[in-house]
């Protein structure tokens, strides 16, 4: 099977990828990728929902990979997506990004224990709808993060958290339920 790439309006990015076949990129209408660099590996898609801006950065999907990210996502300025060894990353409607934000669904290297088993698997990232993560975010491997939360700055998420929490720290915690934010 053939690669493809679909597109819906004017994109402005700075690289598309396709690593091996079979792999598939469908962007949506009014989508804006400005300097943002996407590599896509075997067997793997992406898929980016109509009214999405992101200024700077790189999707990088591995193969057996799917990443999805639904309307209205606005990203200031270098977010990575990095998503391998056969996870998937959802990210929900309405959602901002701000600056230098970071979404690992793996640590990069294996970890064995004494006994030869990996320790360290890598699991699916899934962000909730109206989710605003601030400048220098962490998410690592497994996290998910409830609809209407916010993360603070610096944070590096490592747990998942409900709907509607102020998220702050290293490692990150809740310090206020039952929040609510606009843009």
């Amino acid at each position: 099977m053939k690669n493809s790439l679909k597109t819906k309006s004017v994109i402005i990015a700075k690289n598309f990828t396709f690593h091996e076949c079979d792999s598939t990129i469908d962007i949506g209408k009014d989508v804006y990728l400005y300097d943002t660099t996407i590599e896509i590996g075997k067997g793997s898609s992406l898929l980016i929902e109509d009214n999405c801006h992101f200024r700077g950065g790189k999707i990088s999907i591995g193969s057996y990979c799917n990443v999805h990210i639904k309307k209205g996502l606005s990203v200031t300025s270098r977010c990575v997506i990095r998503c391998i060894e056969a996870t998937n990353v959802l990210i929900g409607e309405d959602c901002l990004i701000a600056s230098n934000v970071t979404l690992r669904t793996s640590d990069g290297h294996r970890i064995y224990n004494s006994d030869n088993e990996r320790i360290n698997r890598s699991q699916d990232i899934i962000i909730g709808d109206h989710v605003w993560l601030g400048d220098d975010v962490l998410i690592l491997k497994g996290v998910r993060i409830g609809d209407g939360c916010v993360v603070g700055a610096r944070s590096v998420v490592t747990k998942s958290f409900d709907p509607n929490n102020l998220i702050v720290g290293s490692p990150a915690k809740s310090v206020k339920t039952q929040i609510r934010w606009e843009h």
